[in-house]
C-alpha cells in the first residue's frame, strides 16, 4: 500500500508532468489516473494522503474531477490536497463533497 495516491488528470500532459514531478519528491506516492476510473461507481482510497492533480477547464473544474470526487471513499485519509494547473486565466476551483 503506498502511503500517498495521487489522482491525476492530464489532457496536454501539464498536469502529468506536475505528478510525475512530486511523485519523485514524495516517498511510496502512486500515480492513478482519473480516466482509468470514471466507470467506477465507488472508489475506495488506500492511501494516508490523497491528492488531485487537473487542468482547469474553462475557468472551473473539470467533469471528470468533479465526477470521481464524488465517488471517492476517503476513509483512509488523513490529509487531502489538490492541485490545479492553468494558463494564466481567472478560476475558481473551489468544490466539495457531499
Amino acid at each position: 500500500m503506498s502511503k500517498v495516491e495521487l489522482y491525476y488528470f492530464s489532457g496536454t500532459g501539464n498536469s502529468l508532468h506536475v505528478a510525475k514531478e512530486l511523485q519523485k519528491r514524495i516517498p511510496e506516492t502512486n500515480l492513478i489516473p482519473m480516466v482509468s476510473l470514471i466507470n467506477n461507481d465507488v472508489v475506495e482510497t488506500r492511501g494516508e494522503t490523497i491528492g488531485f492533480v487537473f487542468p482547469i477547464h474553462f475557468t472551473t473544474v473539470p467533469m471528470i474531477v468533479k465526477s470521481l470526487i464524488s465517488k471517492l471513499d476517503l476513509k483512509s485519509a488523513k490529509y487531502i490536497f489538490a492541485i490545479a494547473t492553468r494558463q494564466g486565466t481567472p478560476c475558481s476551483t473551489a468544490f466539495t463533497k457531499n
